[in-house]
């Protein structure tokens, strides 16, 4: 009789599948019409193998574990459109070809774990209605589950995508589990829905993520994330808890990591919606029409390298485009001649082109500063403050004329938030006042001893503080430059208190 060829053995997750099926003649490792990896296995043999697991009546699942599906199998005339009544298991599959299961159902669960996609992935309108398993799944192209719906836990985590991965559109009724997956390429979940938690921790972004338009319904966590390139959260819709930490982490004995950048524009928060920045830099982060009052930050770090305050990156941008795009001087030079100036009150004035998107980062910045007000941050409060003055002050008519009265705050005491500034100017003025006074305030014709700097200092200081002194040889002039210290000194005084004030932290 003739020798009796061995039934199929697979290694799969550390266990042994049995196959019933024989092993191919000389095959090297010994595997079936299914398992073998012979790109040119018999493509008859090999369809017929796969319809008796198919119509297999008494098994309870489709068992398509660790199969090799070839060039020459078209899975979209065998599985496209198809209904999956059982629980169906590509657990540690290879699809040489393009992988199209779009408009399936699977009506039970669903393992593609540890499946290998060398070609596209096409997964569109596929409805997953129990689990659907793909973790550590490898796309080796571009993988497409467009309007995909996962009414039960979809768990991607592990997985990854070599080339761009589409989830516009996409439903996850449950839990959409992405945990350190690998994103190599752009990663678009457009107008996605997510009802319940989506986990993407450790998950790792190496192009464009789009998350523009999702809709997050419950928790969504991005801790630990990293994003090489942009992320983009624009006028996504938050009614749950939306966490970021430790964004692009630093890791022992890798180069250090990008930084974190994404816009998160127009967002649109519910009733219970909450996003929650912690422990990461929001440097190059832009936040342009989002309601900054809804979002908690904690141990965050802003761009701290311009002017020598904290801003938003939406300030950087904005001032980076009006320098690479100037506007006053062209339209100047094009429309007036320079003597005109001298009636720049009654000529007609230019329409600043900036004037919205310097409204847009003063509501920012005010945003900012209740929200840091209420955790009673008055420092970090008072940095905001200062940007939301610098906003309202720059696109103003008058921003040009240096005693317009924003220019004095700003330049006399940086708004009231810089109390050095404000000494400065405080001991400047009570060295200049008497200097004047003792150089062109004295009548050098009186009799006597003419007095020194130091006694019109004490003059001066003395009438700043609301005394009455007396200097007989001071003359017309020095009295109107004492009269006018008499204003401008306890003005400063006062601006340098309320500064001082501010800065400490009591501003209750």
């Amino acid at each position: 009789m003739p020798k009796k060829r061995p039934a199929c053995q697979i290694h799969k997750k550390y266990d042994w599948i049995e196959c019933a099926i024989p092993a191919l003649p000389g095959d090297p490792e010994g595997l079936c019409i299914l398992h073998s990896h012979d790109p040119d296995k018999n493509t008859f043999a090999f369809r017929t193998a796969i319809l008796q697991i198919w119509n297999r009546e008494d098994s309870e699942y489709h068992d398509f574990r660790g199969v090799y599906f070839p060039v020459r199998f078209d899975p979209d005339e065998f599985f496209g459109s198809r209904e999956f009544s059982k629980p169906t298991d590509f657990s540690g599959a290879t699809f040489s070809d393009q992988a199209d299961f779009s408009g399936a159902t699977f009506s039970d669960q669903a393992d593609f774990s540890e499946a290998t996609f060398t070609e596209p992935a096409e997964f569109t309108g596929t409805t997953f209605r129990e689990g659907a398993d793909f973790t550590g799944a490898n796309f080796m192209q571009e993988a497409h589950f467009v309007r995909a719906t996962f009414t039960a836990d979809a768990d991607f985590t592990g997985s990854t995508f070599k080339e761009g991965a589409d989830f516009s559109e996409a439903t996850f009724n449950v839990e959409a589990a992405f945990a350190w997956a690998t994103f190599e390429k752009w990663a678009l979940f457009y107008n996605a829905t997510f009802w319940w938690a989506a986990i993407f921790k450790e998950a790792s972004f190496e192009k464009v993520a789009d998350f523009s338009e999702a809709t997050f319904r419950e928790e969504a966590d991005f801790s630990e994330a990293t994003f090489t390139k942009l992320a983009n959260f624009n006028e996504a819709k938050i009614a749950g808890r939306l966490l970021f930490e430790k964004i692009n982490p630093e890791k022992e004995g890798e180069p250090p990591p990008p930084p974190f950048i994404a816009d998160f524009w127009d967002l649109q928060f519910q009733d219970q919606g909450l996003l929650l920045f912690q422990d990461l830099s929001l440097a190059q982060v832009r936040f342009a029409g989002t309601d900054l009052r809804r979002v908690e930050f904690q141990h965050v770090a802003w761009h701290r390298d311009y002017r020598g305050r904290q801003v938003i990156y939406d300030e950087i941008l904005l001032m980076k485009e009006k320098k690479e795009k100037p506007w006053f001087w062209q339209w100047f030079r094009s429309s007036y001649l320079p003597w005109l100036a001298l009636y720049w009150p009654y000529t007609r004035h230019p329409v600043n082109p900036w004037g919205d998107k310097h409204a847009e980062v003063e509501r920012l910045y005010r945003d900012l500063q209740i929200n840091y007000e209420s955790v009673n941050d008055y420092k970090t409060s008072g940095d905001f403050h200062y940007g939301e003055m610098e906003m309202y002050r720059r696109p103003r008519t008058w921003h040009w004329f240096p005693l317009y009265w924003y220019n004095l705050y700003w330049a006399l005491s940086g708004y009231g938030e810089r109390p050095f500034q404000a000494l400065c100017w405080l001991a400047g003025l009570l060295v200049l006042l008497p200097l004047l006074i003792w150089l062109l305030g004295l009548d050098i014709s009186a009799q006597g001893k003419a007095p020194g700097f130091l006694d019109t200092f004490s003059y001066m200081f003395e009438k700043a503080t609301f005394q009455k002194p007396e200097l007989k040889e001071i003359n017309d002039l020095g009295k109107f430059i004492s009269n006018l210290g008499l204003l401008i000194i306890p003005g400063q005084a006062a601006l340098f208190l309320l500064a001082l004030r501010n800065r400490l932290g009591r501003r209750r």
